[in-house]
């Protein structure tokens, strides 16, 4: 999703929030119709035939879209000026990459996303095994990952359009991080019914839904459209 993510940015300015979520809700579309569909050809085929008609879907997929990227305009055209030049603290100079890996903010927007996948998609990814293990269908199971991520995308669309009405990603960003702590240290534990289970797929489906629209976001606006490419290049290094 770097590609996409990337000429997303390049291209909007007015409405890039609103641009970037639309963009990344495909992704979470993708989670609620490709759950049913690889549950259904795993009990028909076997996972390994199933692994390989996907594999051959996201093939063809692929190409196509790459058939359809246009190269944007000049980042001057369509930036919007940051509070600044470069980072927050810079002196005007435009930082080098090496300097990037050093600056404190750069840092610290790194380890956000590293920690995020670390600490807050775990349950995300075991969250069948762990329905199943509570006595639960898998048919409940595959309900629930698909519930996840249709919340994802609203999180997907509604936390980074905020940003187009004058929220700073940065506050969005860390509230949506907060959202996904909450999830998992005060919800997570506590499923066993499947009222427990819908309530964290849902909490944790939305606030999941924001990190990857608002990376870019974040990094447009803390370090230019001239640097967001190197800057989400190294954010994502990381995930």
């Amino acid at each position: 999703f770097f590609s996409s993510t990337t000429v997303i940015t390049s291209w909007f300015a007015k409405r890039r929030g609103l641009a970037q979520g639309l963009g990344a809700a495909g992704s979470g579309t993708g989670v609620v119709i490709v759950t049913q569909l690889l549950t259904a050809l795993i009990e028909d085929y076997g996972w390994v035939a199933a692994a390989r008609i996907f594999a051959i879907v996201y093939g063809c997929v692929g190409l196509v879209a790459s058939l359809c990227f246009v190269q944007p305009p000049s980042a001057a055209a369509v930036a919007v000026p940051p509070s600044g030049n470069g980072s927050p603290g810079s002196t005007g100079r435009a930082p080098t990459r090496f300097e990037l890996l050093k600056d404190p903010v750069m840092i610290i927007i790194s380890a956000s996303p590293f920690v995020s996948c670390i600490g807050f998609t775990m349950p995300y990814l075991f969250l069948a095994d762990h329905i199943q293990s509570e006595g639960h269908s898998s048919d409940f199971a595959a309900l629930m990952v698909s519930t996840l991520g249709f919340a994802s995308i609203v999180g997907r669309v509604v936390f980074p359009w905020m940003v187009d009405f004058g929220f700073h990603p940065v506050a969005i960003f860390s509230f949506a991080l907060l959202m996904l702590g909450i999830a998992c240290s005060a919800l997570w534990p506590f499923c066993s019914g499947q009222e427990t289970f819908l309530a964290f797929a849902v909490f944790e489906g939305v606030a999941l839904g924001a990190p990857v629209p608002l990376s870019a976001l974040v990094a447009a606006r803390l370090f230019g459209m001239g640097r967001f490419r190197e800057v989400l290049g190294i954010q994502y290094f990381f995930v």
